[in-house]
């Protein structure tokens, strides 16, 4: 049995009904040359119930009152249960594909199991395959669980082999070299850990009264600062709508190298840009920057171990009424700054600061004199996962065509843009609370119009800097 660290036992935490904390990934793949869908189909689901789980995937959690929650190994997990083979009606379109994840997303994965479901779906237009997991996200964060989806899949083409995610996986490689012996470092490790982290709580509560009074402006928004929206005021309901589409990853680096940003801010300003003009069009009027939550990594270089070690950051976005250079040069100006606290801060300080913050999120959701008097935690989730973008990947030989993420949306947050890299794409998902935002896709629509409009915009600027001779 293992104890549930902080970061994982806090998603069970702040589960509800109406708050799942699991997260969901979808990937599309193309057929092998000549093996009709439903035989591929038929055989990934083969392939995926005769491979026994390793860990987590054979875990259940333990959450009894008298004990620290712990994970328990399950010695038999059902297959049959746990994998299920499903096909869309005709004619198989991209949203009815959402549509149907929307569905599958609802219900709370049954805590008696391990924490997973994997759908193997078929029916798609032009004969394509998809796979739906749904995670809890006590088992893995977006990093270890995106390393876990590429790792089960080939470089090679003509590799016939299913390979699920609960796989067992090759052992990672570590580096022979210790600083301290590892009795030494067994015993110092966690009190430099928690020494650490005190010292951080305390500096960031020091620097949230500093900036509450006034007294100093922070690198980062503050929690709870986001402007109040009319949406917001509503309580989420446990229904979902998702939404998926692809940017050219080449154009995003080319436009954050002319401006000295990075691909994060690109997409920051697009995400920024879509909410501004998806609240214009219900009406809704936004007369401050909003505020966007990114995910940061807390993991330690070459840690593959499937956990969470992340957490969240508040970044003040564009101003409203700001043109599309004017917003990514203001994003790209804040989050700069934003980057160098984070790198200051310890591990511990900042996943502290984290669970602090969702609870207290969760708490304003759940009662309605907090939705009605505080501010949202943030108005949007931003969060940009390393996937591997160089190399074509396959799953017994069929071609990935696409990978996005069906995301958590965090209580007292309106969206959750997720994006993940690869080849030349970001594969970008995002989510909402269905009666908050029932037409998903069209905030996806207005974030290509806003990429667009910004590559119009640099370009043209390019033209008049460097005129072709």
């Amino acid at each position: 049995m293992t104890r549930l660290a902080l970061p994982d036992a806090t998603f069970f935490a702040l589960e509800t009904p109406s708050r799942p904390m699991h997260a969901g990934a979808l990937m599309l793949f193309d057929p092998p040359a000549g093996e009709p869908a439903a035989d591929f189909a038929a055989r990934v689901v083969a392939g995926f119930r005769e491979t026994a789980p390793v860990a987590p995937f054979n875990q259940r959690p333990d959450l009894t009152l008298s004990r620290l929650p712990q994970w328990v190994t399950v010695e038999a997990v059902d297959l049959n249960y746990h994998v299920r083979h499903i096909a869309l009606p005709g004619p198989g379109t991209p949203e009815q594909l959402m549509e149907l994840v929307g569905h599958l997303y609802v219900a709370l994965l049954d805590r008696s199991q391990p924490l997973w479901e994997c759908y193997v779906i078929e029916g798609l237009q032009d004969g394509a395959i998809a796979v739906f997991y749904k995670l809890h996200h006590a088992l893995a964060d977006g990093i270890s669980g995106a390393r876990m989806l590429i790792g089960s899949l080939s470089t090679a083409k003509t590799r016939r082999t299913i390979r699920p995610i609960w796989a067992p996986r090759p052992a990672p490689s570590r580096p022979a070299r210790q600083a301290v012996s590892p009795k030494q470092r067994d015993l110092l490790k966690p009190l430099m850990s928690q020494v650490q982290t005190v010292a951080g709580a305390a500096q960031r509560i020091v620097e949230v009264v500093l900036e509450v009074a006034g007294l100093r402006q922070g690198a980062r928004a503050l929690p709870f600062s986001a402007p109040r929206l009319a949406v917001d005021a509503r309580r989420q309901s446990p229904s979902r709508s998702f939404a998926v589409f692809d940017l050219p990853l080449s154009e995003a680096r080319r436009i954050a190298d002319r401006v000295d940003g990075s691909v994060n801010d690109v997409i920051l300003a697009v995400c920024d840009d879509a909410m501004h003009r998806y609240l214009a069009a219900i009406g809704e009027e936004v007369t401050s920057p909003l505020v966007a939550s990114i995910a940061v990594s807390t993991r330690a270089s070459g840690d593959d171990a499937p956990s969470n070690a992340a957490a969240l950051a508040q970044v003040r976005l564009g101003a409203p009424d700001a043109s599309p250079s004017e917003r990514l040069a203001q994003i790209v100006s804040t989050t700069a700054a934003v980057k160098t606290h984070v790198r200051q801060s310890s591990k511990g300080a900042l996943e502290l600061e984290t669970v602090v913050y969702m609870g207290v999120a969760q708490l304003r959701e759940e009662l309605s004199v907090g939705r009605q008097n505080m501010p949202p935690a943030a108005n949007i989730v931003v969060s940009n996962i390393p996937g591997k973008a160089d190399k074509q990947l396959y799953l017994g030989g069929a071609p990935l065509t696409g990978m996005y993420a069906a995301p958590i949306v965090p209580p007292s947050h309106i969206a959750n843009f997720t994006l993940v890299s690869y080849l030349d794409n970001l594969c970008v998902g995002v989510g909402a609370a269905r009666n908050v935002i029932p037409d998903i896709a069209s905030i996806a629509e207005l974030a290509r119009e806003s990429f667009a409009d910004l590559v119009r915009t640099v370009t043209k600027r390019d033209r008049v800097e460097h005129p072709i001779p």
